[in-house]
């Protein structure tokens, strides 16, 4: 108990206290693939969460967090502690890594290529550029140049336009090559829909039961 504090800089409090660091490792039950899963209230992301009360206010954090930050130290800004054998609510020290939060969320929705890479086997540190906040999301700079110069082999497109007549290359406005009448079809069943949203839209308020404008609507693909 005489231990000091864990410091978490990236976070609003400063410290985990000891005796939170104890209770996180003493309410857990022993769970599938040796997972130790904790017991705590779950939030709606599915992580254990533990709170405490310190210097008048009340704090939160999850519970795999401070385990792995009782073990290995703190957590710099840019880095979060995933789960191997994701379970989200395990605190087993051995089943917790540290990954970037760009590998991390690679791991979404049963992803799960090799570290350090994109999809399709790029090196991150070769040709990863990073993106801003104000600016685009990063992106792979060696798969942009393969979607940049990429002609379909096949002669046409994926619904059927001829290459020859059709296919666009890249351009300053434009990161990869495209289909112009891909394009112009999905340009036309836009106008088409908001079109027709409008008109029902009109015919509604004649009658007395219009209510907003859809136009915002179909911007999001609703129409109703």
């Amino acid at each position: 108990m005489g231990a000091a504090p864990h410091a978490i800089p990236a976070k609003k409090w400063t410290t985990v206290p000891d005796r939170v660091i104890e209770r996180v490792r003493d309410h857990v039950a022993m769970g599938p693939n040796g997972c130790w899963i904790s017991t705590y209230s779950v939030a709606s992301h599915g992580y254990a969460q533990v709170g405490w009360q310190d210097s008048g206010s009340r704090w939160v954090t999850l519970c795999h967090r401070v385990v792995w930050i009782a073990d290995h130290g703190d957590i710099e800004p840019g880095w979060t502690v995933d789960h191997i054998c994701k379970t989200r609510r395990c605190i087993r020290p051995d089943h917790l890594r540290l990954l970037s939060n760009l590998d991390n969320a690679r791991r979404t929705s049963g992803r799960d290529w090799p570290l350090g890479q994109c999809i399709n086997g790029h090196s991150d540190q070769e040709f990863w550029v990073p993106g801003t906040k104000e600016g685009p999301k990063g992106y792979c700079s060696a798969c942009i140049g393969m979607t940049r110069h990429y002609v379909p082999e096949s002669g046409v497109c994926v619904r059927g336009h001829a290459v020859a007549e059709h296919w666009r290359p890249a351009s300053e406005g434009r990161r990869t090559a495209y289909c112009a009448a891909c394009t112009a079809d999905a340009q036309r069943r836009y106008r088409a829909k908001k079109k027709d949203a409008m008109t029902g839209w009109h015919a509604a308020k004649r009658t007395g039961s219009g209510s907003k404008r859809p136009c915002r609507r179909i911007n999001r693909g609703e129409t109703t």
